[in-house]
């Protein structure tokens, strides 16, 4: 077996192109990538795309939650299987993981995070839909210790460090409510933006987020490709309109800043990198760079 994530700028290249596909999964579909497709629908086409290619005797799995979902049911597909969070019964979460039940077995996790539970039916049900026994699938997932750059934890004490990939304003959103929701104390976030000229309209919308739910901001670089560090830092910044965020240029004095004046009980939220190993800057050039790794150096 290969689990492939297919995006839809690999679609719009034709990788995925001459690949056998057996099974589809659809998650969610939110507004990304526009710039790139023109259009929301657009890019809704080349996510289906992927679903056209599926094998005539194949099989897709769709989140019956998202509004999308119809779009994608339409296509052709010899089985056809939905899943959302009516199938998850007794959800409780905890700040080091969550449980539920699914058809009256019992499922311990170390993943947080209502995304999460969506990622864990997605996954039941391509584990059911290869008439792997549900013992098993039970099994597997349990063993997971967490996901690397994915709400992972760096630090657990004296206060809480944890690095996400996020980089999208409905991503960013999912992973300020999680940690709202399982940690009393407060929250400071270290974000960035992109450059490249890739989805310049959600910097506004990082900003509005992360005003809405962190207790100090910190806004960094990222990714800047060509683009003016300074300039992304600033259009984040534009979209806060009560509070005033700390810009740090340079993302190790950030971290730096952030590990400084965090308080017994705080969370720090580092989020656009995960666990990616390099940072994009101009004439194509990759720095080494990994949060992870940097929160450590720091620390010490």
């Amino acid at each position: 077996y290969v689990v492939l994530e297919v995006t839809s700028e690999g679609i719009k290249q034709h990788r995925h192109q001459f690949i056998n596909f057996q099974t589809a999964v659809f998650t969610n579909l939110t507004k990304e990538h526009i710039e790139s497709h023109g259009s929301f629908e657009n890019y809704k086409k080349a996510k289906g795309k992927l679903f056209k290619a599926l094998k005539s005797n194949g099989k897709m799995i769709i989140n019956s939650d998202d509004p999308n979902a119809d779009y994608f049911l339409g296509f052709k597909a010899r089985e056809k299987m939905k899943y959302g969070l009516k199938l998850a019964k007794d959800i409780e979460f905890s700040r080091n993981g969550m449980s539920f039940k699914f058809e009256k077995t019992q499922f311990n996790l170390n993943l947080i995070g209502k995304f999460n539970i969506y990622n864990v039916l997605a996954a039941i049900s391509v584990g059911l839909s290869e008439k792997i026994p549900l013992n098993k699938i039970k099994l597997a997932l349990e063993n997971i210790k967490g996901i690397p750059g994915r709400m992972e934890f760096v630090v657990k004490e004296p206060f809480t460090v944890i690095v996400d990939y996020a980089h999208t304003p409905d991503a960013l959103e999912k992973v300020y409510q999680t940690i709202k929701e399982s940690f009393p104390g407060k929250i400071i976030g270290i974000l960035g933006a992109a450059g490249g000229g890739r989805d310049g309209w959600k910097r506004l919308e990082l900003g509005k987020i992360a005003e809405k739910y962190l207790d100090k901001i910190i806004i960094t670089n990222e990714d800047p490709y060509d683009e003016s560090p300074k300039v992304i830092i600033d259009e984040i910044a534009n979209g806060l309109k009560q509070k005033q965020p700390k810009k740090i240029l340079d993302r190790r004095q950030a971290i730096h800043y952030a590990l400084e004046i965090a308080q017994l009980g705080d969370v720090v939220i580092i989020t656009g990198k995960g666990c990616e190993p390099w940072m994009c800057v101009a004439k194509g050039k990759k720095v080494p760079w990994d949060d992870r790794k940097v929160v450590k150096e720091e620390l010490c």
